[in-house]
């Protein structure tokens, strides 16, 4: 009795040393080990009216670990004692204590790790349900030193947790190296290990590893039925795992072997025992193992075929002759799954046509059809706008994919130049189909890839490797129409030259353009004009003399000849308001066309003040035929009125005086000028090149006098003033209809009576005055 009192006393007193959360008292864990070596197995008593030990009962009360340990060294025999069906090694990770007391239970029963636990659970698949470092550093140390915990299987292997959890990239790794195989399998959902490590965005180091320990889940289908590198592509996951995923296994995407074949080789080279491989069987069109012992007889006037897939089962069909493709492919979407607008039959190599039937297709008895997949790689890693490296080798190692259209029948070349790729792809797809250039797009039918390019700003490098493909046969040396292929008479191509001038493309494609054929004097179908023309209404003067040299070498007389509107190439330039040195060339070198009319009537120096020339430009023309200054257009105008008119800029109207000074009419011109109220340098010039005051109307005065009256009675005014200070006497002037003559001078129209002009102006502000209040 004595005894168990004395054995309750030291129990009740290692149980307040466990239970003792003090810091700093280091006198505690002495104490407890002085219990442990005189009664060890002391720590298996009930801790109070509980019914769990003290080992136990520390855990629960999360004890220091070394108090734990020490009563775990003392007794092992603890880590194998239940309490409610939980073994201390499951009360530890449940309450996340230290991975070293994990370690230490682990040890004292290695077996623990391969029960399960209250909820059916292996203790080291426990230990991964966390995502935790915690629960990474005790999984990683109970994997070194119990590697068989790596194959214990509970509806998925460790591996597949531990990816699907985002352990770290270095126990991941420790799995993989002490069960290999673990990659090969699929999970308890049928995904493949390398799927869920890219759905959870594993390192792509570790997915490295994955590919290389199971190649061919890089062929296996994801949701969707996405491939792991489409599914990389569509979700833009990271350049390295991209690159990764095609690098991993390049030749699954070659053309010069089956896809099975490259699993294979890959398996092989990699150590996998081909037995993990899908088996290949025969299946008939409900998806059954179709025995040929045991065929029945055909149908009149049908055929039994087998179609081969890429990566499923062959499929044993049989139809009549007369039914058509597309029953045939209906039913292949139901057994192996691929849609129909996917699927791609051959037939030794042709493609079978849908819209002809089995037996005109050459479909016979027993004939082998193969089936691939329509490619969505290529044109996904397109849209998705890629890595270049990616790209590139896509088209390298699967040449004949580039060489298919999609649905709306267009090449991978027309889908990498709407979405703008590179000039390396670009260059790369030509050079392994160039018949693809020759192919318009779907959607235009009559935008062929070469202008498609021009209108992208592509670089010249890539221009001249699409017209190295034999493009010079494909313009008209007549009208300079640009058919690689036979289009509809209704349908007309654009001139790639004119979508150069649209697109305001460097002066090196044009040279590059006009030396495959493209001629500079065809004329536009839709505006008429011809491209030296289209140059200047486009504003792309840097472009102007680079096709001029062209026509003149070419056709000359084209400067003179009459476009839209009966209008020459001077008619545009002038229309256009193009620079003064491209005016001036085009009169140098073409000036007959100075007399040219259009179809309105107009000369060129018509169209010269209506579009506001500058004073040199109007010198050249007058000068190359000074009688144009008198010449009047459809509606009657001179050349002067036009300037008065339209507000030419300063020093026009003086050029046009002196090259014809009896064709100035300064009273008309000067009411002109004032009726529509010209600007005050149009006036002030008139003004100054008036030979006398007594120009000045009567009628000027007598109309509602506006802005330019007033400048023009001022300027009349400062005019008489400077003539009184030199002396000369006032000037009359002299009402219309009526002549006088002095002595030895011409005839001056004016009227009988004269007024004084001092009295004119008093009249002209007056009247200003009274109509302005």
């Amino acid at each position: 009795m004595d005894r168990d009192a004395e054995l309750a006393k030291v129990f009740a007193k290692a149980r307040a040393i466990v239970h003792d959360h003090t810091p700093g008292n280091p006198n505690a864990i002495r104490m407890l080990k002085d219990i442990a070596q005189e009664h060890p197995l002391l720590f298996r008593r009930l801790a109070g009216t509980s019914d769990m030990n003290l080992l136990q009962s520390g855990i629960l009360e999360k004890a220091t670990v070394g108090k734990l340990s020490v009563m775990l060294s003392a007794d092992p025999g603890l880590a194998r004692i239940k309490w409610r069906s939980a073994y201390p090694l499951e009360l530890a990770i449940n309450h996340r204590l230290d991975s070293c007391f994990l370690e230490e239970l682990m040890a004292a029963w290695p077996a623990s790790v391969r029960l399960r636990d209250s909820e059916s659970r292996f203790a080291f698949n426990a230990i991964l349900a966390g995502a935790t470092s915690w629960h990474g550093t005790a999984a990683l140390k109970a994997l070194r030193l119990f590697p068989e915990v790596a194959r214990l299987k509970e509806g998925s292997y460790p591996l597949h947790l531990a990816i699907e959890r985002r352990c770290s990239g270095v126990l991941v790794a420790a799995l993989l190296r002490t069960f290999r195989l673990a990659a090969s399998l699929p999970m308890d959902d049928g995904r493949m290990p390398l799927h869920v490590a890219l759905q959870t965005h594993l390192p792509w180091e570790m997915q490295a590893k994955l590919i290389e320990a199971c190649p061919r889940a890089l062929l296996m289908p994801m949701a969707g039925r996405m491939l792991p590198l489409e599914y990389a592509i569509t979700q833009g996951l990271a350049r390295e795992v991209v690159l990764l995923l095609a690098d991993g296994c390049p030749s699954w995407v070659s053309d010069d072997c089956t896809p099975m074949a490259a699993v294979c080789a890959r398996a092989a080279a990699t150590g996998l025992r081909t037995r993990l491989l899908p088996r290949r069987r025969v299946v008939d069109d409900r998806g059954q193992p179709f025995e040929w012992q045991s065929k029945q007889p055909l149908v009149t006037g049908g055929v039994r075929f087998i179609v081969t897939p890429e990566m499923s089962p062959p499929i044993v069909l049989e139809a009549r002759l007369t039914d058509p493709l597309h029953l045939v492919t209906r039913r292949i979407e139901q057994v192996d799954g691929t849609a129909e607008r996917d699927q791609i039959l051959l037939l030794n190599g042709e493609r079978l046509q849908p819209e002809l039937s089995i037996g005109d297709n050459g479909i016979r008895e027993n004939v082998a059809v193969a089936m691939r997949r329509r490619d969505r790689l290529l044109p996904l890693a397109l849209r998705r706008s890629a890595h270049e490296p990616l790209v590139r080798n896509l088209i390298k190692w699967r040449p004949r994919r580039a060489r298919e259209v999609d649905l709306h029948g267009n090449y991978p070349l027309h889908l990498a130049i709407d979405v703008g790729a590179s000039d390396a792809v670009l260059k790369d797809l030509i050079e392994v189909f160039a018949a693809a250039t020759l192919t318009p797009f779907a959607h235009t039918g009559t935008v062929f890839p070469l202008q498609r390019l021009l209108e992208k700003h592509y670089s010249l490098d890539v221009i001249e490797a699409l017209l190295r493909c034999g493009h010079r046969e494909h313009w008209d040396t007549q009208t300079g129409a640009y058919h690689p292929v036979k289009l509809p008479d209704h349908l007309i191509p654009p001139f790639p030259l004119a979508v150069a001038i649209e697109a305001n493309c460097d002066t090196s494609i044009i040279k590059v353009l006009l030396g495959a054929r493209a001629l500079p004097e065809a004329r536009n179908q839709f505006t008429g004009y011809n491209h030296v023309e289209l140059v200047l209404t486009k504003g792309r003067h840097h472009l102007f003399h680079t096709l001029l040299s062209s026509l003149m070498a070419r056709r000359p007389l084209a400067l003179t000849e009459a476009g839209p509107k009966g209008m020459h190439l001077l008619h545009v330039a002038l229309l256009h308001q193009a620079p003064s040195s491209i005016t001036l060339d085009v009169i140098e070198l073409a000036p007959a066309s100075v007399d040219a009319v259009d179809a309105d009537g107009r000369l060129p120096i018509h169209i010269a003040m209506v579009a506001r020339a500058p004073s040199d430009v109007v010198h050249a023309l007058l000068r190359a035929s000074p009688g144009t200054v008198r010449a009047t257009d459809g509606r009657g105008r001179t050349p002067l009125q036009l300037a008065v008119v339209s507000e030419v800029p300063r020093g026009v109207l003086s050029e046009a005086c002196i090259v014809d000074p009896s064709s100035f009419r300064g009273r008309e011109l000067l009411d002109l000028a004032v009726r529509t109220d010209a600007p005050d340098w149009v006036i002030q010039e008139l003004v100054a090149l008036m030979p006398d005051t007594s120009f000045f109307s009567r009628s000027l005065w007598r109309t509602s006098f506006n802005r330019a009256a007033c400048v023009a009675v001022q300027e009349l005014k400062n005019r008489e003033e400077a003539r009184a200070s030199c002396g000369i006497g006032p000037t009359d002037v002299l009402d219309e209809g009526s002549t006088k003559a002095s002595s030895g001078k011409p005839a001056v129209h004016g009227c009988a009576g004269s007024t004084p002009f001092c009295e004119i102006v008093r009249l002209c502000l007056e009247t200003l005055t009274y109509q302005k209040f």
